[in-house]
């Protein structure tokens, strides 16, 4: 499962989807099947970060700096309020440059994904063992990765990347909790719709999915954190994290390049074919 996760993870296909298909194929029990998908995930995150280490980097810097002069503004508003006729001090500009530009949108877009996935996480338990629901996901997915092709004419970068544009993909995140739809699918066709260049609307959706995810991480470790688990389940999510974080970081750099020179619509036929399988499968059972 977790090398499947590493896999599946940087393709325009459900990760989630496909791990609980496969669990529920060879008969993996475990008391919470939401707490193997966490720790899995977070694997990816983690390489996501690594790969990306001079934008995580400049993210963190770039946000210190941002806390810093916040605050710095907020003491000066309280202090000009008691000025008098004093001459009030300026204020610092808090957003200057491109990466301070860019963790803004970042922001933006973890926030709205937290959000609605707060929203739609009552769902996420019940609908992640049902076939029929993957499967409905994964073709809702094909069309939209039919439709990416035609999407590539875009020029928008961070300087020309507004808060609504992160705003909508941040939505488009949170949407993606349920099950059998591709988070990576979903941001990159509505980061082309806004107009945003391939490789920026590619990468802003893997950077996005650090700020997002480690939010949605957060929320769910202090839900499901306390699942009493056997000491064999830790010792599979253990190894699961280590296997999903290696075979992220060597996947997603070839991943990428290969995604920007190639198109997308067999991945269509993929998810197309597979979600009607399921869906099938679904019926059946």
């Amino acid at each position: 499962m977790a090398l499947l996760q590493g896999i599946t993870a940087f393709l325009p296909v459900s990760a989630s989807g496909h791990n609980e298909v496969l669990r529920q194929i060879i008969g993996l029990e475990f008391s919470n099947p939401l707490y193997l998908d966490i720790v899995l995930h977070f694997g990816v995150v983690l390489a996501v970060a690594a790969a990306f280490y001079k934008d995580t980097l400049r993210l963190i810097v770039d946000g210190t700096g941002i806390v810093f002069d916040g605050l710095y503004n907020l003491v000066t508003f309280i202090g000009n309020l008691f000025r008098g006729r004093e001459k009030a001090r300026r204020y610092h500009q808090m957003i200057f440059t491109t990466g301070r530009k860019l963790w803004l949108l970042l922001a933006v877009s973890g926030l709205m994904s937290v959000l609605v996935g707060l929203i739609l996480s009552g769902l996420e338990e019940v609908l992640i063992s049902s076939f029929g629901v993957i499967g409905a996901g994964m073709i809702a997915c094909a069309v939209v990765l039919y439709l990416c092709d035609d999407l590539n004419y875009g020029m928008k970068r961070i300087g020309e990347a507004e808060i609504l544009d992160a705003a909508v993909i941040g939505t488009a995140q949170g949407i993606s909790v349920i099950p059998g739809v591709s988070r990576f699918a979903l941001t990159l066709y509505l980061g082309l719709k806004c107009g945003f260049e391939r490789g920026f609307a590619i990468k802003f959706s893997f950077l996005s999915m650090i700020a997002a995810s480690t939010g949605a991480l957060v929320l769910q470790w202090i839900r499901y954190g306390s699942a009493v688990v056997t000491s064999a389940e830790a010792l599979q999510c253990g190894i699961g994290f280590f296997v999903s974080f290696a075979v992220s970081i060597l996947l997603i750099r070839p991943v990428l390049r290969w995604m920007l020179k190639h198109p997308l619509r067999g991945f269509a036929i993929y998810s197309l074919v597979s979600g009607a399988a399921l869906v099938v499968a679904g019926i059946i059972r």
